[in-house]
């Protein structure tokens, strides 16, 4: 029985010690999100995200629409040899 207990406790210290590395791990996470991004939250960080992801997309089509008329522009102009 004596021994079962220690197995026991072996293991509840095992399982202790990996949660408190997980919690410094998930501690150090939310401050360098705060820290590089500005977020407290991984909500926010989903948020934020997602607006950069739409603000990428607007700026790649302005880009495509803008380097097609400057191709067309181009394309247009006569020739001179």
């Amino acid at each position: 029985m004596e021994r079962r207990f220690k197995e026991l406790r072996k293991q509840v210290e095992e399982a202790q010690r990996k949660f408190d590395n997980f919690t410094g791990v998930l501690e150090e996470l939310n401050r360098q999100l705060k820290e590089d991004f500005g977020c407290a939250s991984l909500e926010e960080a989903e948020v934020a995200q997602e607006q950069l992801v739409q603000e990428r997309n607007e700026k790649l089509k302005q880009y495509k629409k803008e380097l097609k008329d400057f191709e067309r522009k181009w394309d247009d102009r006569p020739q001179t040899s």
